[in-house]
């Protein structure tokens, strides 16, 4: 089932890279956000930095940012397995 999510997700987040580059821009992946100053942003209780999932990119600087997601939540039943060793 694993498998299955992450196929799907891989699927959309494919489709939206080819999407950003149709215009020839470059792509960058999963990069961290900074603010104005350079530094990066954080948040979160853990303080981990922000990401965005793609970005279209020009001349070196960044144009659109777009997070992949989905029109409806995936939802399953529950369900348990045993995690090898222990």
């Amino acid at each position: 089932m694993l498998d299955e999510v992450r196929a799907f997700y891989l699927k959309e987040f494919s489709a939206a890279a080819a999407y950003l580059a149709e215009d020839g821009s470059d792509v960058w992946f999963e990069s961290a956000i900074r603010d104005e100053q350079g530094r990066l942003s954080y948040d979160g209780p853990l303080g981990l930095p922000l990401r965005a999932d793609l970005f279209s990119v020009k001349d070196g600087e960044p144009q659109d940012r777009l997070e992949v997601d989905t029109e409806s939540m995936l939802s399953f039943e529950p369900f348990s397995f045993e995690w090898p060793g222990g």
